[in-house]
């Protein structure tokens, strides 16, 4: 039980200046490191993040459909990872249609994190909470 405890917790120390980054699609002429910068810039106003890592997750797509991989971005410092996700609900008032409704940018959790983390997504007058039912949002 003692190790497990600390194996969470080591994990979540590393994870401190990671984020993820949903729903940003691949571009064939800019690199993944690049895109991410990119967006950093022109969407949140972040000038000089020191990028250490930009891996894609899951399997690649071989067609054009489906949803992009997210990315795991792991940051020179947990203080930038966290400016970031404190400014990140921002791309909401983006100029661009698919930045402002289908990129997110998240915090890089634990499994057991992300099991106790309750996500709630409401879609056409539908309350949805991971583990519940859903429930009639009154809009």
């Amino acid at each position: 039980m003692l190790t497990a405890v600390h194996s969470e917790l080591r994990s979540k120390q590393s994870r401190e200046r990671n984020i993820v980054i949903i729903g940003l699609c691949r571009s064939n002429t800019i690199q993944d490191k690049d895109l991410v910068l990119k967006l950093l810039f022109e969407e949140l106003g972040f000038v000089d993040v020191s990028i250490i890592q930009c891996k894609r997750l899951g399997q690649s797509l071989t067609t054009g459909e489906g949803r992009p991989q997210p990315f795991r971005i792991i940051l020179q410092s947990a203080v930038v990872a966290r400016d970031i996700l404190a400014t990140a609900r921002s791309l909401r008032q983006s100029t661009d249609d698919h930045i402002r409704t289908n990129v997110f940018i998240n915090p890089d959790l634990t499994e057991s994190e992300a099991v106790k983390r309750p996500t709630t997504c409401v879609a056409h007058g539908v309350v949805h909470v991971r583990g519940m039912r859903p429930l009639f949002n009154s809009l």
